[in-house]
């Protein structure tokens, strides 16, 4: 397979299905929505610096300035990104 064949290809393959949830002994994951908007803001907020730059080093996210309203957007939005 070439480079160019290798890059084409999407790095998560359509046929992919996302589970619902995973749990083990020491962590479970599960879909982010509005449900936990109160627990997440707060610990977004409360670890901001630590947080800067984890998209790259020219992401600002989570800005100061966010609120519990943008929070509650952004993760409509991750939920919509992981239905489709």
């Amino acid at each position: 397979m070439t480079n160019q064949q290798k890059q084409s290809q999407p790095f998560i393959p359509d046929s992919f299905v996302s589970p619902k949830r995973v749990s083990t002994s020491h962590f479970s994951f599960t879909m982010l929505g509005e449900q936990v908007a109160t627990v997440d803001y707060e610990l977004v907020m409360a670890n901001q610096a630590r947080l800067q730059g984890i998209f790259g080093p020219n992401s600002d996210w989570p800005k100061a300035s966010m609120t519990f309203e943008k929070n509650i957007a952004s993760l409509a939005t991750h939920k919509e990104e992981f239905m489709s």
